[in-house]
């Protein structure tokens, strides 16, 4: 069981939830623990509702609360993504969120991809590691 207690943050738009759809059962087989922990899914109102029901349906969580998107940004990325930077952290109660991308597979499970020594000092992130800068003029 991971030691930090986080609810998982995903954005979902009608593309985005089918490719989440399609991932799903890594997250199932190679991260159980996010079933253990709330999580908040922001969703694009402009959805069809039966897709919002759909992933509802296929999630199988005991603890997830969906919100629909709040902000009016003209494209769908920069709606989707500032979702995600200010709207998410007001659906939490824990001390952590875990932003989770639509299209991230979850492979073999590693006991250290939420232990406590990742968040030891408060850091404002915890990530994956780039092997190099992003963007490339970073």
């Amino acid at each position: 069981m991971p030691d930090i207690d986080f609810t998982s943050c995903i954005a979902i738009d009608e593309k985005h939830a089918i490719e989440m759809l399609t991932v799903l059962s890594t997250w199932v087989v190679n991260r159980p623990e996010m079933w253990l922990h709330p999580m908040a899914i922001l969703y694009d109102p402009a959805m069809n509702p039966a897709t919002v029901e759909l992933v509802n349906s296929r999630l199988h969580h005991p603890d997830v609360k969906f919100f629909p998107v709040q902000n009016q940004e003209p494209d769908q990325r920069t709606k989707m993504l500032t979702a995600l930077a200010l709207e998410a952290p007001f659906c939490v109660e824990t001390p952590w969120l875990f932003k989770l991308d639509t299209d991230c597979l979850a492979t073999v499970w590693d006991r250290g991809w939420c232990d406590a020594n990742l968040v030891k000092g408060s850091p404002a992130f915890v990530s994956s590691p780039w092997s190099y800068p992003t963007p490339a003029d970073a």
